[in-house]
């Protein structure tokens, strides 16, 4: 450690008179110096460095330290004398920790703190935001970041930072900043209602066909949703005219076999399994599938390659269709294929070999080739494609069509290499689905209405493509991010990924506890989002079994309607099927046994004779109530009685969850 430090005292003196030292270690000591200013580093015996020099010519530093039994570790990034990554850990130590010691408040005057002693030039163009999604049972309180310059967000300059709840400091923090960027004027910018009709009118919300896939049920539907037309485009601010961010969104195929989503399912004599092996029975044979993929032109397998293996995959959702997987080889490359079982077409094939290519790519040129190619192997199918617009040489992607809408996952790529050969090919077609009509659904504008209010519509900050300059425009998003919708066409609602309406999370609000004794617990929690809704929490009624259940479901990490609720909790073990009771009462000992269960520790509370009487009038069950009273989860009256029988309150529920978490 002596060493290190001679070192490092050596090489900041030889800094500080000549600069000659920075010069010769690219900037190592310039920047550890700066990291040293402001992040203490006493406490730690090793040390090691590395550094990234970016294409744009800036060099990222990496800094680790680590304590000399290596259960403590530092780490730091720094570029252009901006910390934007920070790492502390402490291992082998038991971190289990209230999870209420820590407040939304208090955490982020932390934050700021770090923020304002690590990065004194910044740290007030960042805003600390807290997550919308913080799980009780963290041990640290998370922040996302956001990086405002005038007021007005910067999009993608975003982080987050971490705060331990038992050692109330930071442990985590990461921003993506970039330094140096002139940002251009906001004094002639149109108004956002302006902007909302550009959206509308320049690039209004796609209608399009996309899949929903039930896994149990083996079925795939094709339903109707609303989305981005491209990701990339926002509305310049300055003129209202279409705005292509860089490092837009893009669309790929995986050269994955076009269907092949399981592995297929095969031997045995029962009704299912005699089936299957008559439906395998009637497909191609191997040295078929073989000679259909060697022979066809387009793939181009040389004549001294040979079949290094093949594999017949049943689609997970058409019990009717089969793909055959194929590899062959030389000792110079390899070509892979894949081909309907059934028909011998072409579904998939990457050959591309290790040889030197010459020659220049033509965009127009691989377009004509990959619609002709096409034609060829995909036959009728090529009718439903449409290229997608690019001006990047190397890849062709179209699109599958259906009634003058795009269909979303299907389609066909094709990639060529430099002399503009086709090297690369996937066919996604998703067959024996009906598509719904398009009949009655919502127009494009009043799609762009729904996503500017449930997701938002703001002005923005874009950094352009050179890193130097960043242009003013209107996108879809909040809080220095760009967000995608998906809205139902019938609804006007936001769906999830499957099609499914969503429904708003509201946060957790009582009109009711004001003057309640446990008012700050039942607040501590609602940050959480574990609370019973409906704006009263009418603390002294009776709580219901399936208010009881709710209220654990989300305390231990879950979220569900009643239904799923109780099959997760009656497959685990925590109620049986005939226990089962939404509506009833629940009483103070059911509430025990239940929580106990949820816990997973009934294996010792069901010994009720080894238990002492943890109260006067507990004679069953000793157990479980004997053990949430040495956790103080659960209390008695003051003068040694529970009342086992009693109904629990919906107060007293939420005290039990509270208390279990700072037990």
């Amino acid at each position: 450690m002596k060493f290190v430090r001679f070192l490092l005292c050596a090489a900041l003196l030889l800094s500080s008179a000549s600069g000659v030292f920075a010069a010769e270690d690219s900037g190592v000591t310039e920047a550890l110096q700066q990291v040293k200013e402001r992040i203490d580093t006493s406490r730690y015996d090793n040390f090691r460095s590395s550094y990234y020099k970016d294409d744009d010519g800036g060099t990222s530093y990496n800094f680790y330290w680590t304590g000399n039994n290596e259960n403590s570790e530092l780490y730091v990034e720094i570029k252009s004398g901006i910390i934007d990554s920070y790492g502390k850990y402490e291992y082998g130590r038991e971190d289990s920790v209230n999870a209420f010691a820590l407040s939304e408040t208090d955490a982020i005057g932390i934050a700021k703190e770090f923020l304002r002693k690590i990065n004194p030039d910044i740290y007030e163009s960042i805003e600390i935001v807290p997550t919308n999604d913080m799980s009780i049972r963290s041990e640290t309180y998370s922040l996302d970041l956001y990086r405002k310059e005038t007021g007005i967000p910067v999009l993608d300059e975003t982080g987050y930072i971490s705060v331990s709840k038992k050692d109330r400091e930071v442990t985590s923090f990461y921003i993506n900043y970039t330094a140096g960027v002139e940002f251009k004027p906001l004094d002639s910018v149109i108004s956002i209602d302006e902007a909302k009709e550009a959206y509308k009118e320049l690039i209004p919300p796609t209608l399009r066909y996309k899949f929903k896939r039930d896994y149990n049920k083996k079925e795939i539907t094709a339903y109707l949703e609303y989305a981005p037309k491209d990701s990339a485009l926002a509305i310049n601010a300055y003129d209202g005219s279409v705005y292509e961010r860089a490092y837009g969104g893009g669309f790929y195929y995986s050269r994955s076999a076009a269907n092949a989503e399981d592995s297929a399912e095969g031997g045995g004599f029962t009704p299912a399994e005699l089936e299957e092996t008559e439906r395998i029975a009637g497909l191609l044979s191997e040295e078929d599938a073989t000679a259909t993929a060697k022979k066809n032109e387009i793939i181009a397998i040389p004549k001294d390659f040979e079949r290094e293996y093949i594999s017949l995959n049943r689609n997970w959702f058409n019990k009717n269709e089969y793909i055959y997987e194929l590899g062959f080889a030389n000792d110079e490359y390899y070509i892979s294929a894949s081909l309907d079982a059934k028909s011998g077409e072409i579904l998939s094939f990457y050959n591309y070999s290790n040889e030197e290519q010459k020659g220049k790519q033509n965009r127009k040129a691989e377009e004509q080739k990959a619609q002709q190619a096409l034609k060829t192997l995909a036959g009728a199918k090529a009718s439903e494609m449409r290229i997608i617009e690019s001006e990047e040489p190397g890849r062709v992607v179209f699109v599958r069509t259906v009634n003058g809408l795009d269909v979303s996952g299907d389609g066909a790529y094709i990639g060529f290499d430099e002399s503009d050969n086709i090297v690369d090919y996937t066919l996604r077609y998703t067959k024996d689905v009906d598509f719904p009509s398009k009949s009655g659904v919502i127009t494009p504008e009043k799609a762009a209405e729904t996503a500017f209010d449930e997701v938002g519509f703001y002005l923005a900050y874009s950094i352009d493509g050179d890193g130097k300059t960043a242009q003013p425009i209107y996108c879809i998003g909040k809080d220095g991010e760009t967000e995608g919708f998906m809205i139902n066409p019938f609804s006007a609602h936001l769906v999830d990924y499957q099609g499914d309406d969503i429904e708003s999370a509201e946060k957790i609000v009582y009109s009711d506890i004001e003057n309640h004794y446990a008012k700050q617990i039942f607040l501590a929690l609602a940050e959480y989002g574990i609370g019973l809704g409906g704006g009263e929490l009418k603390p002294d009624e009776a709580i219901t079994q399936a208010e009881y259940f709710s209220l654990l479901n989300k305390a231990f990490g879950y979220e569900a309607d009643t239904d799923e609720i109780y099959k997760r909790m009656i497959s685990e073990g925590t109620i049986s099927a005939e226990e089962r009771a939404d509506s009833s009462v629940l009483t103070r000992e059911n509430a025990a046994i239940f929580m106990i269960r949820e816990m997973g520790a009934e294996r010792y509370a069901r010994h009720n004779d080894i238990f002492e009487a943890p109260f006067n009038d507990v004679t069953e069950n000793k157990g479980y109530i004997a053990i949430l009273k040495a956790e103080k989860i659960l209390n008695g009256d003051g003068s040694g009685n529970f009342y086992p029988k009693k109904s629990v309150t919906r107060g007293e529920a939420l005290i039990m969850i509270y208390n279990y978490f700072t037990k």
